[in-house]
């Protein structure tokens, strides 16, 4: 860094690659505190800056940019708000997420000893694309939770209530949380993907987990709930249709339990290229 710091253009040219694997609300965030119109990775509009502000930045943008290292590059990102005693209880819940390729964050499981809490903590609540707080006994006076639902509120990202035996109050009583019944995990996956497929936030996010967790399906069954999920879903991305014609075509658990039109009619309602017959 010591080098880039001491030559303003090298300084611009190592914003730039950064920058441009930066998320559009981290690029809006960036433009608007150093106060930039236009594009954000135009060089030189960072010409034009003064070099001691450039240098200033510099962590920020190497923070925004390094994902935590639990993150996956892909696939929907869920950052979970619990107090420590729900733990082991969310860690069976996090294996069933884990089947549609759905990447939790649990604090207690996922900071390494040894590092920073309060830093992976707002690494994490940075790069997620939703929020799910667990209403249980000592969640509303827990400073730690009552922060984490800040940050999230703050950042605009979808948020899900869990009543866990607890309403959630303030800014995170919803008209209507979503319950959470013991020994019904399934159900409550099912209900919580359905409300990431359907959001427009995540939708696209949810789609890229549940289309990689398609190409790997063990079982008709499994296949075909997962076509299900991605039925629900309001956005498909690229790389999740990419995700969908490589599942059916080499996988045959998905091409054994359905058909070529089924797939073609979920690729086509997202404006998507289809599976032609003699590509597969």
């Amino acid at each position: 860094m010591s080098v880039i710091e001491n030559n303003s253009q090298q300084l611009a040219e190592f914003i730039h690659l950064r920058v441009s694997k930066l998320e559009r609300f981290q690029q809006e965030r960036l433009k608007r505190s150093l106060g930039i119109a236009g594009d954000l990775r135009n060089l030189a509009t960072f010409e034009t800056l003064d070099a001691i502000a450039l240098r200033a930045w510099a962590d920020f943008y190497d923070f925004a940019v390094s994902p935590p290292r639990h993150w996956p590059e892909h696939g929907l990102r869920i950052f979970v708000s619990h107090v420590s005693g729900e733990r082991e209880r969310l860690g069976a819940l996090r294996a069933h997420f884990a089947e549609c390729s759905v990447n939790f964050f649990l604090a207690h499981d996922d900071i390494s000893p040894g590092l920073s809490w309060s830093a992976v903590l707002q690494q994490a609540l940075n790069e997620m694309d939703a929020f799910v707080s667990v209403h249980s006994s000592g969640y509303a006076i827990s400073p730690w939770c009552n922060q984490e639902a800040g940050f999230a509120l703050a950042r605009n990202v979808m948020m899900i209530s869990v009543l866990d035996g607890k309403p959630p109050c303030g800014f995170l009583n919803p008209p209507q949380g979503q319950r959470w019944h013991k020994e019904k995990d399934k159900q409550l996956l099912n209900d919580l993907m359905q409300q990431f497929s359907k959001d427009l936030r995540t939708s696209h996010k949810a789609s890229e987990s549940l289309s990689s967790s398609l190409k790997r399906v063990p079982s008709y069954n499994s296949a075909d709930n997962i076509l299900a999920k991605l039925d629900d879903c309001t956005e498909i991305s690229e790389s999740a249709a990419l995700n969908i014609r490589s599942a059916y075509k080499f996988n045959d658990q998905v091409s054994g339990s359905t058909s070529l039109d089924r797939i073609n009619q979920l690729l086509a309602k997202n404006n998507l290229q289809i599976i032609s017959d003699d590509q597969v």
